[in-house]
Parts: C-alpha cells; structure tokens; sequence
C-alpha cells in the first residue's frame, strides 16, 4: 500500500504527494468543517482544520488545508459556491475519494 497521495490541483495544474495519514485527518478536518459550518471560506476551513488537528501535527497546516482542498474540489468531494461574493465550499455527501480510505 502506498504511503502518499496524489493531491491533483485542478486550476494550476500539477500535483504534490502528501502522507496518507496527514491527507486522511485534513480530509476528514475538512469534512467536519463544512458540515459544521455550511459553505467555508478558506479562512473557516484553516480555523476549523487546526482546531480538530492533534496539537503533534508536523507540517504548515495552512498548505496541507488548501492542498487537500483543492484536490477535494478536483475530485467532486467539495464544490464551490459564492456567497456575498465570497467563495466557499461545499460538501458533496454522494461522492468518496479513492483514496482517502
């Protein structure tokens, strides 16, 4: 079993590998997030991330936030919205990321 992830960026293009065990808990940070909260803006996403992060994390939570984020997006797992002119995300419940598991 591999032991990153190819996070893919849809809008800049490229990827960046992160570790399975650190995309699982920003993943499923993120999650909790937007259902808590309804559509997040990136400020809600960091603020909810850290919060539900262990207080070990090694790594810039920020990066691992938007990079898992965007690959979300990518994937279908969030979608984005604008409200009040401000973009947000979304959770959509119906999709699952292969490789999140």
């Amino acid at each position: 079993m591999m032991n990153n992830i190819a996070a893919v960026f849809p809008v800049i293009g490229g990827a960046a590998d992160i570790d399975r065990a650190k995309y699982k808990l920003v993943h499923d940070a993120i999650i909790a997030t937007v259902k808590e909260r309804g559509p997040a803006s990136i400020i809600d996403l960091f603020e909810g991330v850290k919060a539900q992060l262990p207080a070990d994390f090694k790594g810039p939570v920020q990066w691992y936030t938007f990079s898992v984020k965007l690959d979300m997006e990518a994937r279908g797992e969030l979608e984005r919205v604008q409200v009040n002119r401000i973009h947000r995300v979304r959770y959509r419940p119906q999709i699952t990321h292969p490789q999140a598991g």
